[in-house]
């Protein structure tokens, strides 16, 4: 059965708690590290020797002793990247090394090659650096030291970080199983061209983009203002062994006579927790949870979309996947005065942000309507602005989210 979601429409911040309380990381498994980029590390990585692993010669030149102070030395052998060739040198000796060779012996610095002459088997010392040209054992870490937290996303310099500690098998959060059902009689492929009363689908595309973001799979599929044929699509994917973790549903979730969202995941057993928002666009947005798959009810404007795509399933995603921490909100100043007019409601603002001089500046872009695409060419963030009558001037303080993966 599910139960009855307060009358009063939730703030963002409601919508943020319920998210966090009713999402769960999901399961893990190992992978391997040509698998790993853009998937989320649910284990810490501790450091099982030092590294470097020896003290390496950081340029190309002639390894003396840290005390030497005669011009003239002989040069008693070669050492290259990969050679091992424990010996220590001694007074008016020189061994020559290339760039990474592991030095000989402790107490030794590495004069640079273009600081010599070179006379047979005779090196002339013509200066001395003040930097030993060394890259000490253990300088970049220690064995035991932790190298990466639970709950990063990994990118391809975590890649190399664990490839350079032999950690070839991550464990991180199993890839989530993602539906996403489009609802709309009015609703026709990108490719055809619409009929009267009809309009492209761009909620397919949209939703499959920004979840690509993330590296994340979704299976999408349209289906009519029909509550009867919906359920039927829903039922192998909501009753087998393998239900999804994540479900979106696009349009249908206001109070009109045709929206069935509600009803259909009422149906199917969901505890509706959220059936509208105070804050625009994407007011009449559905949140729902059902055993272990976590349900949206998206409205079906674009530009709703866009929003509660990046503000509150964005933050279930995070949940499930494992992220570490909540949304990465920032704070910005306003390039231009904004006035709410008299709506009560916060406004969810597509925007752009650069940063200048140190501090973000936010510019807010203009939308007709919830159905305007037009500002999303050029937005890469969401500007949360006050409800109210009371205007912003510039450089006015607001709180903005990067629309970007973390």
């Amino acid at each position: 059965m599910s139960q009855t979601p307060p009358s009063c429409p939730a703030s963002v911040e409601d919508v943020f708690a319920c998210v966090e309380e009713h999402t769960r990381p999901l399961s893990v498994e190992a992978v391997s590290l040509e698998s790993a980029l853009g998937r989320v590390l649910r284990e810490r990585v501790i450091a099982d020797e030092d590294q470097p692993r020896f003290d390496v010669a950081a340029m190309d030149g002639y390894a003396v002793r840290a005390d030497e102070e005669a011009e003239w030395l002989e040069v008693v052998g070669m050492l290259r990247a990969g050679d091992w060739q424990p010996q220590q040198l001694e007074a008016g000796q020189a061994m020559q090394v290339a760039t990474g060779a592991a030095l000989p012996c402790a107490g030794l610095r590495v004069v640079p090659k273009e600081e010599t002459e070179r006379t047979g088997n005779q090196v002339r010392i013509l200066r001395r650096p003040a930097d030993t040209c060394i890259r000490l054992r253990g300088q970049n870490f220690r064995a035991g030291d932790q190298l990466m937290a639970a709950g990063v996303r990994l990118n391809a310099g975590h890649l190399a970080l664990l490839a350079s500690v032999g950690w070839v098998r991550p464990v991180v959060t199993r890839q989530p199983r993602i539906l996403h059902l489009v609802t709309g009689n009015e609703l026709v492929p990108p490719g055809q061209a619409p009929g009267p009363g009809q309009i492209r689908d761009t909620n397919t595309t949209l939703v499959a983009a920004f979840l690509s973001e993330w590296g994340l799979p979704v299976q999408s599929f349209r289906v009519g203002e029909d509550e009867a044929e919906a359920r039927t699509f829903l039922a192998p994917h909501l009753t087998g062994n393998q239900p999804p973790d994540l479900l979106l549903i696009s349009g249908g979730a206001s109070v009109g006579e045709h929206d069935f969202t509600r009803s259909l995941l009422e149906y199917y057993g969901f505890r509706l927790l959220i059936h509208r928002t105070a804050a625009r666009p994407g007011r009449p947005l559905i949140f729902a949870v059902r055993n272990g798959t976590v349900a949206f009810g998206l409205p079906g404007n674009p530009l709703a979309h866009y929003v509660c795509l990046n503000l509150y399933v964005r933050a279930a995603l995070q949940r499930i996947l494992g992220v570490e921490g909540g949304l990465a909100f920032a704070e910005g100043f306003l390039t231009e005065a904004w006035n709410p007019g008299r709506s009560p409601w916060e406004t969810l603002c597509p925007a752009v942000w650069k940063l200048e001089s140190g501090k973000a500046q936010i510019t807010l872009l203009s939308w007709q309507n919830s159905g305007d695409l037009t500002p999303l060419r050029h937005a890469n963030a969401v500007a949360r602005l006050p409800g109210g009558e009371q205007p912003l001037s510039a450089g006015s303080k607001v709180v903005f989210l990067p629309t970007h993966p973390l």
